[in-house]
């Protein structure tokens, strides 16, 4: 499985809180399994993507 991101766009990146930057941050995102897309999305919140997955992979409880 291959996670990518392209097409970063920053036009509603606004605010002064961490959070209105984790979702206002987007990309599109492509998930690839083999030769088969799973998900191709426009405009997801890739930024809140990556944290999401940092705290999840940086517990060492949480399984596969």
């Amino acid at each position: 499985m291959e996670m990518t991101y392209d097409r970063l766009n920053t036009d509603e990146c606004r605010g002064a809180a961490r959070v209105d930057f984790l979702v206002s941050l987007d990309a599109r995102l492509r998930v690839v399994d083999g030769h088969v897309t799973v998900l191709d999305e426009p405009g997801f919140p890739v930024v809140e993507l990556a944290r999401s997955l940092l705290i999840w992979l940086g517990d060492p409880s949480r399984r596969d």
